[in-house]
């Protein structure tokens, strides 16, 4: 039997703005783009659709919502309206079902460190159109983390790899992006109900999910000394 991990406790819980700053610091950070009906948009590893329904909502966007999970892709369908130009499929994004050239932009939050980042960011690459742009939402590490919490915080979470600004600026420049931006996260208070943490929990709940939860939140306490909650930004390069 699978240990019960961090994700899986997030897709039973159905917990959605599980990121650096939150649903306020998505809508914050997308609201700064010039987002027309017409702009075509990737959720790459979009949870439970909380940021698609966003922008599906507030600005009629082309949204697509892709995540590994199917339980997370199955609460993020609950959220689709009548009229909206949004859908939402099972894929990883290391392995994207789409077209090249296919997006205006591609938001990605708090996913990359979970996985092959260097796959998904080329696979990024393919299907961004010319001059498309790329929003990272992540957790940045810097030179106070030990060896010994950062294996830790890779074994709790699930992390692949944790970079500082210069491997992560080293990575998009290598894979062919520009024009890079990094920008500190605003952290919102975190007792304002309406842009707290979203709850959507499943009908059978795993024993250890509110327990892996009070882990995680008792964890990240201790933890933010290490780290910065950045947004890069940057665009595509064409040859």
């Amino acid at each position: 039997m699978s240990k019960f991990s961090y994700l899986d406790m997030l897709a039973q819980l159905g917990i959605g703005g599980a990121h650096p700053g939150g649903f306020s610091a998505s809508k914050d950070i997308l609201s700064s783009e010039l987002l027309e009906p017409e702009t075509r948009i990737l959720d790459a590893g979009c949870g439970t659709g909380l940021t698609s329904y966003f922008l599906a909502e507030a600005f009629q966007c082309d949204t697509v919502g892709i995540d590994s999970n199917e339980t997370m892709i199955e609460k993020a369908k609950t959220r689709i309206k009548q009229g909206h130009k949004l859908q939402f499929i099972q894929a990883s994004v290391e392995d994207l079902p789409f077209e090249d050239n296919d997006f205006d932009i591609i938001v990605t939050e708090s996913v990359l460190s979970f996985v092959d980042t260097l796959k998904a960011i080329k696979e990024f690459h393919r299907i961004l159109k010319k001059d498309g742009v790329l929003l990272i939402n992540e957790i940045v590490k810097n030179d106070k983390l030990s060896n010994e919490e950062e294996q830790h915080l890779k074994t709790f979470y699930g992390i692949k790899k944790l970079r500082n600004l210069k491997e992560w600026e080293s990575l998009l420049l290598t894979s062919n992006f520009h024009q890079i931006e990094m920008t500190p996260i605003i952290i919102f208070n975190e007792g304002d109900v309406e842009e707290g943490v979203e709850f959507q929990l499943s009908e059978t709940l795993h024993p250890d999910a509110f327990t892996k939860l009070d882990e995680h939140e008792q964890l990240q306490k201790k933890i933010r000394p290490y780290f910065n909650e950045m947004m890069i930004r940057c665009e595509k390069r064409s040859n």
